[in-house]
């Protein structure tokens, strides 16, 4: 589904970004793609925590167990190949949506 996909939306990302009239933008992009939303990015900020705190998380967010938790990772692609497209890559371990919000608008503001 996502070969599908992904082509219309990196499509109509390009489109959005070039009739916006402001410089900067922010892609909250779940799966990094090249030709797609990795060419279109200046700078990429990863997100990373522990496989436990990433269960914990899904657990949580999906009220699902952590058998159907650790399924849903197993399905995207290694922590250590997002972190390795990443300009910054963030630890979120332990940290909230503040702490995050905080820390991901000082490196903006870099």
């Amino acid at each position: 589904m996502n070969k599908i996909t992904h082509k219309y939306v990196s499509t109509e990302i390009k489109v959005v970004l070039e009739s916006m009239t402001y410089d900067d933008a922010v892609l909250d992009v779940p799966i990094p793609i090249k030709e797609g939303f990795l060419d279109l990015a200046d700078f990429i900020i990863v997100t990373s925590c522990s496989i436990e705190c990433q269960i914990d998380r899904i657990m949580e967010r999906d009220d699902v167990d952590e058998g159907e938790a650790l399924s849903k990772i197993n399905l995207q692609m290694p922590d250590e190949h997002y972190c390795a497209l990443g300009n910054l890559v963030i630890n979120t371990e332990g940290m909230n949506e503040s702490d995050l919000e905080k820390v991901v608008q000082k490196a903006l503001d870099l």
